[in-house]
């Protein structure tokens, strides 16, 4: 159809021959295919949303504007069949030049995005990625061959809870769940997550977690940032694998005392909670070596010795510390100490 000048009503037209197609692979609408693609191109976008046999789509040198990379974009969201869309142009025409920027490069990505999801539908991959979709919950289809996962990426959407299908994901190693709007998740299924290595779940409206969570033992890698945390479950402790935790951004107002059982980590990043004091027991991590506790409510520090001879980077600023204790100058590793804006009178 390349060259053809299709109207709306010929669109139409292919519309209705391609809900009958079984066959047809490839829609080649190069070199002026379409014509006035701002007002027409949404008409075949719309016909293809649930098309389960194109794989590419070819609009390339038809004079595309933003309305119609918006509408390729969204059918990109939509159809995951869809793995190459080629939409070159000499001259694209849009007054929001850089919202146009921003869709072609969500079109690049979400056809390598597709691309790598029709591998994992034919078992090539463990990688199930639905990130950046816009989608409000995640249906069963989607979900089908959850039990061989082992990287899952929801990331980027708008969900709001996980269905119950996420408990086939047995063998899942990496759990992206972040920039949602989910305000809890199911504890009980996520304790049988038992091989998970990293879980992210930073960018929600969660306020609490659940204490099935302690039972992860096997992350290394926890991301629970810019949620609305108040605090933690009191056996947090038990998740001995974590060697970099990141509840940065939070409304967290003190840590269990017993935090010496995370006893492999090396970076904790409590910055911008309502943390007023400090367990003990936080000074005793001999492995950690990135401890962040800026723009908290910090009124004082620990009295004991710490153990923290790996420590490099400590950031106490922002928060109303009016004394430092001395053991602050003997840590031997550090190499960058931040105790700016905070109502220290002099150092020891």
């Amino acid at each position: 159809l390349s060259q053809c000048r299709l109207g709306k009503s010929k669109l139409q037209e292919l519309e209705k021959c391609l809900q009958n197609n079984t066959v047809v692979r490839k829609i080649d609408l190069s070199n002026r295919g379409v014509n006035d693609p701002e007002s027409n191109l949404s008409t075949l976008t719309r016909a293809l949303h649930d098309n389960p046999y194109i794989t590419w789509i070819d609009v390339r040198n038809n004079g595309l504007g933003g309305k119609a990379v918006a509408a390729l974009e969204q059918l990109l969201k939509v159809n995951l069949n869809l793995s190459r869309c080629d939409v070159q142009e000499r001259v694209f025409v849009a007054s929001d030049r850089a919202a146009l920027a921003r869709s072609l490069q969500t079109i690049q990505w979400l056809t390598h995005s597709n691309y790598g999801y029709q591998r994992f539908r034919a078992n090539q991959n463990a990688n199930l990625i639905l990130s950046g979709r816009s989608y409000k919950q995640l249906v069963s289809r989607l979900l089908e061959g959850a039990e061989r996962v082992q990287l899952f990426d929801c990331s980027y959407n708008e969900l709001v809870e996980f269905p119950e299908a996420i408990e086939e994901l047995q063998q899942v190693r990496t759990f992206l769940a972040g920039h949602n709007m989910l305000t809890e998740i199911p504890g009980a299924t996520f304790a049988h997550f038992e091989h998970l290595v990293k879980l992210t779940l930073s960018h929600n409206k969660l306020t609490f977690l659940p204490d099935e969570i302690t039972e992860l033992v096997n992350v290394e890698e926890f991301s629970c940032s810019h949620n609305s945390l108040t605090d933690l479950p009191l056996m947090f402790h038990l998740m001995s694998g974590l060697k970099r935790l990141d509840l940065s951004n939070n409304s967290i107002t003190q840590l269990p005392p017993e935090l010496n059982g995370l006893a492999q980590l090396e970076v904790l990043l409590l910055n911008n909670n309502e943390i007023a004091f400090l367990p003990d027991a936080l000074m005793t991590l001999a492995t950690l070596k990135v401890l962040n506790l800026a723009r908290n409510k910090l009124i004082t520090m620990p009295d004991e010795e710490p153990d923290l001879p790996l420590l490099e980077v400590l950031d106490l600023s922002h928060n109303e510390l009016v004394r430092i204790p001395e053991y602050v100058g003997t840590f031997s590793a550090i190499m960058k100490l931040n105790l700016s804006f905070n109502r220290i009178a002099a150092l020891p």
